[in-house]
């Protein structure tokens, strides 16, 4: 009789060492699946510019050459979907504080830690202002004042600050009587602009820009009904200007485009009592982000912008949120969400049938257009709008919850959902293209995590480090692999003589073991050089028998073959 180990599977841990099927494993340490072989992960290399100002970063994004860090947990910064935009914003969410935005001219500057300068993210609506006079501009010849039109109205203005974003316009002004005669400028009136909006910038010396205030008039009808209509601009580059408007009604132009543009949630506790925007993401052309009670979405083109019209509002508290193509799967404390929609605007959220509560905010992760998240039973995968606990055919949920899935964090490399489990120091990788490979252990503990953008891979900071490191990017070293076979269990003792091991390098060190009649376990550990079979020193019969590979370079090893005589070799 001869045992053939040929598929190295992952790790099932529901079961005994004895009960696991065929070619599943009892360690995989570090040992990559994908190939039908035994091969080891390639080391992490150092990042270009990963060298850290803080060794206790915890999270991280990368810009255009440097790498920004926060110290605090959960903060998430996203590049805005803006075509050709010369800027390179980024917006920022901080769950302890209010939502930031950035960008290339002053993100970089100094020696770190990045980003140097951040702004608040929103404008907020600036007050009403304020009439000054309004009088008589010029009397036409034979024309008395008499022959005017005149009606009441009032004005509203919109901030226009230094970086080009637009406030919702304020409140309307005092009333006041604006005369006209046939389309010609007549009468004037005054307009003092309030002092410039919470939030909004007047002028910025990086960019030599000045804000700008867009003044409106009301063009009602007699019975009260109209519109405010655009009258003309004022610079923003002295406090308070005033505007004087003199245009006849039939000249006035468009209406404010604003209404509703509030900003996102942030630290105004009497305005968002759920708290400030938790997480920022983007997708097809707008942001979408979400506090403890509602998911929200930005204006396109207009990234400061987050209205109240496009607010969701949930019954249960929100966990995280993350794209899933044109979607936004939300996950909640109870259960998941996916909201669809082509626009902002006209988003609609989906209720799961499944119920499955999200464990951590950072435990969630986007493989092959599938949700991966971390719940109290399991592994979750969300594919469409069903959901699956891909963990449960291999482990139990006591053992899945001795992991604190509070404490996981989830991240992805070329495919892998890799799964860190800060409160027992410990990840594994789970393959959702061969999910009966179950799971594999891998011996990294990040602090922080980070996926580039550009590619498939995965940026991390090992626990204590200040260095950012690229996931399996050497291309000569190896992590240390360390692999164990099930135990095979025969019904009569039979006593393995020979072996022999096929791989595509050498040496490899493997260990073979049996345990005796007695229950007393003898081992043998060789060091093999070729592809030749060769013999063991056992002269003694077990019922159970295994094979280890411990430490083992990049060998890949294509099979490891016990047999009882040399001419099953044959």
């Amino acid at each position: 009789m001869k045992l053939t180990l040929a598929s190295f599977k992952g790790i099932a841990p529901k079961f005994d060492p004895e009960q696991l099927a065929d070619d599943y494993s009892v360690q995989s340490l570090n040992a990559r699946s994908g190939r039908e072989i035994l091969e080891s992960w390639q080391n992490p290399l150092a990042a270009v510019g990963g060298a850290l100002s803080s060794a206790l970063v915890k999270s991280l994004f990368k810009y255009n050459t440097k790498w920004f860090s926060w110290t605090k947990s959960g903060v998430t910064a996203v590049r805005v979907p803006l075509a050709n935009d010369p800027w390179d914003y980024v917006v920022i969410a901080d769950p302890l504080t209010y939502p930031q935005m950035t960008f290339n001219t002053v993100a970089e500057s100094g020696v770190g830690p990045w980003p140097a300068t951040t702004f608040r993210l929103g404008v907020n609506a600036p007050v009403a202002p304020t009439i000054v006079q309004s009088k008589l501009l010029a009397l036409p010849e034979g024309v008395v004042e008499d022959d005017f039109d005149s009606y009441e109205t009032s004005y509203v203005v919109v901030f226009i600050d230094a970086f080009g974003r637009a406030s919702a316009p304020s409140p309307a002004s005092a009333n006041v009587i604006f005369k006209e005669y046939e389309g010609e400028e007549v009468w004037f009136v005054d307009v003092t602009m309030p002092n410039v909006p919470t939030n909004g910038v007047a002028t910025n010396a990086s960019r030599g820009t000045t804000g700008k205030w867009y003044v409106y008039r009301g063009n009602f009808n007699g019975g009260g009904s109209g519109l405010y209509q655009y009258t003309g601009t004022v610079s923003a580059g002295t406090a308070n200007p005033v505007f004087r408007d003199k245009k006849p009604s039939l000249l006035l132009d468009e209406s404010p485009s604003t209404y509703d543009w509030t900003p996102a949630p942030d630290d105004n506790v009497a305005m968002y009592p759920n708290g400030p925007l938790q997480k920022v993401v983007a997708m097809v052309d707008f942001l979408a982000g979400h506090n403890s009670k509602l998911v929200c979405f930005s204006e396109p083109a207009a990234f400061h912008a987050w209205p109240t019209a496009y607010y969701q509002v949930f019954s249960e508290k929100v966990i995280t949120i993350i794209p899933s193509g044109q979607n936004l799967v939300v996950l909640t404390d109870s259960n998941p969400y996916v909201v669809t929609g082509a626009a902002p605007s006209a988003m609609s959220p989906v209720k799961l049938a499944e119920p499955a509560a999200c464990a951590s905010s950072l435990a969630v992760t986007e493989v092959a257009d599938r949700i991966y998240f971390a719940s109290n039973d399991g592994m979750m995968e969300i594919n469409g709008f069903t959901v699956r606990n891909v963990s449960r055919d291999y482990m139990t949920e006591i053992q899945w919850r001795a992991l604190s899935p509070s404490t996981m964090t989830f991240s992805n490399y070329g495919g892998f959902v890799l799964i860190h489990c800060a409160l027992t120091n410990t990840s594994y990788v789970y393959d959702p293209s061969a999910p009966n490979d179950a799971f594999r252990q891998l011996n990294i503990n990040p602090q922080a995590t980070y996926q580039l953008t550009q590619s498939s891979d995965m940026a991390y900071v090992a626990k204590g480090s200040s260095t950012v490191v690229l996931f399996n990017s050497d291309s000569v070293n190896v992590m240390p692999l360390t692999w164990q076979s099930k135990v095979y269990q025969f019904n009569d003792p039979v006593c393995m003589s020979v072996a022999k091991v096929s791989a595509n390098k050498y040496p490899v060190s493997v260990k073979f073991s049996y345990k005796r009649v007695d229950e007393t376990v003898e081992s043998y550990t060789k060091t093999v050089t070729d592809d030749r079979f060769f013999y063991l020193p056992f002269q003694n019969r077990g019922y159970r028998w295994w094979a280890e590979v411990i430490g083992s370079t990049n060998s890949q090893i294509r099979t490891i073959q016990i047999g009882q005589s040399a001419q099953e070799f044959n």
